[in-house]
């Protein structure tokens, strides 16, 4: 057991750049599912804070098994106390997602506090928090759902959701006004006939 939370603590600050590194914006088939499932249920908002929240709970726990209670550990409770609270973690996820300057911010804060002696866990924790609000639905596709048009052509109602999962859409990538026009334009036509 020890040995396995070692590995952990060693191993988790590897494993949190692989995943942003490996899964950010990619369109494999598990993360357009989870890019939906985000989206459309708020459950899932709220299993994915916990997730996160367990994730750090045990990383923090192999530091106290290691080195006992260091400021490093205070500092890093103290950041995770938010995300017990769903509405809480998730407002603080939708700030990080939607102001770059904030999560820059947050990268910058988590790189000085690593300088600080003892204090890694607490920068990985900051560190956490922000890959987590980058991986968090945006709120334009939130604000989309609530709009009946943008999901009634539920035929690619997947590829409307990853297209605009992380922000504001380009031209190109924004939902499908043309194609729901097109749709319209076709059934004007049937009528006609």
């Amino acid at each position: 057991m020890t040995t396995t939370l070692a590995i952990y603590k060693y191993l988790y600050p590897f494993l949190l750049g692989l995943t942003l590194v490996l899964l950010y914006q990619k369109q494999y088939r598990f993360m357009r599912r989870f890019y939906g499932r985000m989206t459309l249920y708020w459950n899932a908002r709220r299993f994915y804070t916990l997730v996160i929240y367990s994730f750090l709970l045990l990383y923090n726990y192999t530091h106290f098994a290691a080195d006992g209670i260091t400021p490093g550990i205070i500092a890093s409770v103290v950041f995770l106390t938010p995300l017990l609270f769903f509405r809480v973690a998730d407002w603080w996820f939708h700030l990080l997602h939607e102001h770059v300057g904030h999560l820059l911010l947050l990268i910058l804060t988590s790189m000085l506090i690593a300088l600080a002696d003892g204090m890694a866990v607490a920068s990985v924790t900051l560190l956490t928090i922000g890959v987590a609000a980058m991986f968090y639905p945006s709120e334009h596709v939130l604000e989309m759902k609530s709009r009946p048009e943008c999901f009634s052509d539920f035929l690619h109602l997947t590829e409307i959701i990853t297209k605009n999962y992380y922000g504001r859409p380009t031209q190109h990538l924004a939902f499908p006004k043309k194609h729901l026009a097109q749709n319209n334009h076709n059934n004007h036509k049937k009528e006609n006939q």
